[in-house]
């Protein structure tokens, strides 16, 4: 019974058969081509010291045959440098050969340095009525540079009499992610001038400061020696760093710090706050006495 049905199916083509399968029409059904393409080969990104940021990568979907009525395509994502991505959708239906896009975000983490890079893995399975395919696409995902001088100082109030000059120390700070030139300056210098108040220093450029690292530098401002005034005022000294290296990226970054010089026309000298207490004292102590004194006289 058994040889006779073994028989009887490969006389009718059946299971055994190594023939292609057909459709219900008779019609030779065609393995399916998976192909997938992205929209660019890298793509970059400007992570700060503090902020994470986003790399937004696109492509299209390609199947060159359909076996049936649909196919089935499943998307996997993956980075060889750790960073977290997502592709979507994760599932695509083709009902044609019409192209079908997707979108993978990767994250760069906070601080990363820059031309960190490494490859953007893309990974496709399509299937449709027993019949499968696979695909394989990378493109390079990296830190693109990021510019911001800071600017600090250690005297950012100082204190002189009409004539007399004040000098500043000022450092500024690299908290880009690349190596920067910064160009120093006074960005009220007219105001200054028209005031007639002269600057010595402040300007010039400051070159290759490395990320996270800091230079310093010393200016000095001067009030106008036959300057008549009749009360004390404040005067302001903007100081700007301005990134050498952002503008071969077409972009202008900055960073202002005010300084303030405090003329006075009466000098009283920084009394410790004891001092002042002690002194108050004494001065009710002798008012007490000289009022007990004068009681005893009328007395």
């Amino acid at each position: 019974m058994l040889q006779t049905l073994v028989l009887t199916l490969l006389l009718a083509g059946g299971a055994l058969s190594t023939a292609p399968p057909v459709s219900a029409s008779g019609q030779q059904l065609l393995n399916p081509t998976l192909s997938l393409k992205f929209n660019s080969a890298s793509q970059y990104s400007q992570a700060t010291e503090s902020t994470s940021a986003m790399i937004i990568v696109t492509g299209n979907i390609s199947i060159e045959a359909i076996p049936v009525e649909r196919c089935v395509v499943t998307l996997s994502s993956s980075t060889d440098i750790g960073w977290i991505s997502q592709v979507s959708p994760t599932v695509v239906v083709f009902t044609s050969t019409t192209p079908q896009s997707f979108t993978c975000n990767v994250i760069v983490p906070a601080g990363t340095p820059f031309s960190q890079y490494g490859n953007l893995i893309i990974r496709g399975h399509a299937v449709a009525c027993g019949y499968q395919d696979t695909a394989e696409i990378k493109c390079i995902v990296a830190t693109g540079p990021y510019f911001m001088p800071g600017l600090m100082s250690t005297n950012p109030l100082v204190e002189i009499m009409p004539g007399e000059s004040a000098s500043f120390e000022c450092w500024v700070r690299n908290d880009g992610n690349a190596v920067d030139s910064f160009e120093m300056g006074i960005s009220n210098l007219d105001e200054l001038t028209t005031r007639r108040w002269t600057i010595a220093g402040g300007g010039g450029t400051v070159n290759k400061v490395q990320p996270g690292e800091s230079k310093s530098g010393r200016f000095t401002v001067a009030s106008p020696k036959d300057e008549l005034v009749t009360g004390d005022y404040f005067m302001n000294i903007v100081v700007k760093a301005t990134s050498q290296n952002a503008k071969d990226f077409q972009q202008v970054v900055w960073q202002d710090l005010t300084l303030t010089v405090h003329v006075r026309t009466h000098w009283l000298p920084q009394l410790s706050p004891y001092l002042v207490i002690i002194a108050l004292s004494v001065v009710v102590a002798c008012l007490a006495a000289r009022l007990v004194r004068e009681r005893k006289r009328r007395w």
